[in-house]
């Protein structure tokens, strides 16, 4: 998926994507450039969510509940984000 990078000031694909639901409940996909390796963030809607988790899955050969956006860790003060 492309995302704005802010170092290189457009628009290039993400590496090792990784979708989170944040205390307020709203998903965003992490990632990085693939050009400056850069870290990247962006909001997204659930259903975006929901497709991009059953693509990853589906790639990495996993079998995944009917709601896969239960599988998407919680982040907030307290917890830790592990990529």
């Amino acid at each position: 998926m492309k995302m704005y990078c802010l170092k290189c000031k457009k628009h290039t694909e993400t590496g090792k994507a990784n979708v989170i639901q944040t205390k307020n409940g709203k998903y965003n996909m992490k990632g990085k450039c693939l050009i400056c390796n850069q870290m990247k963030s962006k909001f997204i809607s659930k259903q975006q969510a929901s497709g991009i988790v059953r693509s990853i899955a589906t790639t990495a050969g996993k079998k995944l509940p009917d709601n896969p956006l239960s599988e998407i860790p919680i982040l907030g003060p307290l917890t830790d984000l592990i990529y």
